[in-house]
């Protein structure tokens, strides 16, 4: 959760003391031989958002992809060639839209509960 919290929103404490970009991949990557692929997967995507967003990133960043490219795991090595060979491919422009904070998730959906709140609600003003 904290990476990806911190790859998405990261930004927003980075200019407080103890809290730069190359501090919060510090803080990330101790775990980084304790967690699962799934996790590292997550890991990888926001260590691509902190290098693109601190220049002071990027050569912490490179070796980690390159050496995770011949990860056992496919998701785990996909997503480090794709996030290593970006910035050869596209415009600084168009890596830095492919690594926007991800868009709010809108769920149309309502819970029973919500669905039952909506209902006494209704009966309350109608009363």
């Amino acid at each position: 959760v904290a990476a990806y919290v911190l790859g998405e929103f990261g930004f927003l404490i980075a200019e407080r003391p103890g809290m730069s970009g190359e501090e919060q991949f510090h803080v990330l990557h101790q775990h980084w031989f304790n967690v699962d692929t799934k996790t590292r997967a997550i890991l990888i995507s926001t260590y691509a958002k902190l290098a693109n967003l601190y220049e002071e990133c990027r050569p912490l960043v490179a070796p980690i992809f390159a050496r995770s490219k011949n990860s056992s795991d496919v998701e785990v090595q996909q997503r480090c060639a794709e996030y290593a060979s970006m910035r050869e491919a596209f415009s600084p422009e168009a890596v830095e839209d492919l690594l926007r904070e991800m868009p709010p998730f809108e769920d149309k959906r309502r819970s029973a509960l919500e669905l039952r709140l909506l209902e006494t609600e209704g009966e309350d003003s109608a009363a």
